[in-house]
């Protein structure tokens, strides 16, 4: 071989070296790892149905991925977990990832798993030949949520403001988690409570408590405050980037999850069989009450974030004071919320046929 020979066959690899090593690195980037934690606020519960269903189904697990819950006793926590680092993916409120990327963190939502606001406001049972469903009634009695600036005081505060009331001149207790609501209505500390669907179904049992108002049925609350987006499961910008594939994959199980809750959309025990054992056993008793309370929610939605929503969700979140720190002169929602991710699952996932 001549030097010129020579020359090409060693720039030649070279080359295929300095490929070999970018693809390299680019393989480390985007491969799927094994494991992705994510948070949930309130522990498992039935509002998660889609993640619940994925998991239960091993939609997560076909695809590569085993997920790992950690469980919160509510959104503000399971948040500041997801926020500081501590996992990867999170059951997160709409208006936090608004604050949230608003002010500078790194955070985006890439599925929405229901429209509503996941909370049934309860009232104590003595009050209900007298009170009924009439929230005006309720003025100046002790409202309960978990905590002060969670998405569950935020849709309190509305719903009192939306019949006249004084939010201010109402009893507030901040009970700190889900395992509290019963409790607080039991003991008296509250006379409402907002409670996740199997809290409000314990609570109807035990016969100390019936549904006020429904924030996960449209006739009840969208003449308040629109269409509110539901809990989005989030991630980061870094994390995205990192592992595109991984994103897509949770995506696309979260679809195929929801495509087959709507298919048994009024079969609740179909519904049940398709989540995690420990999940089944423990809201065997009483999932056909929770599902009742939460089907509404998971009936329209596809996963993605519709105009509409975006602009009820943030004109609410304005309304209550939520972004009072975020410079609205520069903010765009459109920038904390990916709808490709959806559009794509659903691409290749159609619907149920109505």
């Amino acid at each position: 071989m001549n030097r010129f020979g020579q020359l090409r066959f060693s720039v030649a690899c070279t080359a295929l070296a300095l490929a070999v090593a970018s693809s390299s690195v680019l393989a480390q980037s985007t491969a799927a790892p094994q494991k992705v934690s994510v948070a949930f606020s309130g522990g498992q519960l039935t509002m998660f149905a889609p993640i619940l269903v994925a998991m239960g189904t091993k939609g997560f697990e076909k695809r590569g991925i085993q997920i790992e819950a950690q469980n919160f006793g509510g959104g503000v926590p399971a948040f500041a977990a997801f926020a500081g680092g501590s996992a990867d993916m999170g059951i997160l409120g709409s208006t936090q990832i608004m604050t949230a990327g608003g002010t500078g963190r790194d955070v985006f939502g890439f599925f929405n798993l229901f429209h509503g606001g996941a909370v049934v406001f309860m009232g104590h049972k003595k009050y209900e030949a007298a009170r009924g469903k009439d929230l005006k009634k309720y003025d100046g009695a002790n409202w309960a949520y978990t905590a002060e600036g969670s998405v569950s005081q935020i849709f309190m505060e509305r719903s009192a403001q939306s019949v006249g009331l004084n939010w201010e001149k109402q009893g507030r207790l901040a009970v700190g988690g889900v395992a509290a609501f019963v409790p607080s209505l039991q003991t008296g500390r509250a006379d409402l409570v907002t409670m996740d669907m199997k809290s409000a179904a314990q609570a109807m049992k035990l016969g100390i408590g019936y549904p006020v108002l429904n924030t996960l049925e449209p006739t009840q609350v969208e003449h308040i405050w629109g269409r509110q987006l539901g809990l989005p499961l989030g991630t980061t910008r870094a994390f995205a980037a990192k592992y595109p594939k991984t994103v897509q994959d949770m995506a696309d199980a979260m679809r195929e999850a929801l495509v087959a809750i709507q298919t048994n959309i009024n079969n609740p025990a179909a519904i049940l069989k398709m989540m995690p054992a420990d999940f089944q056993e423990a809201n065997r008793a009483d999932f056909a009450e929770q599902w009742e309370l939460a089907k509404p929610a998971f009936m329209q939605t596809d996963g993605t974030f519709s105009d509409k929503a975006l602009a009820d969700t943030l004109a609410m979140a304005k309304a209550t004071g939520v972004l009072d720190k975020v410079d609205m002169a520069k903010y765009d929602v459109n920038k904390y919320f990916d709808n490709s991710y959806a559009r794509k699952a659903i691409a290749s996932i159609p619907g149920p046929k109505r």
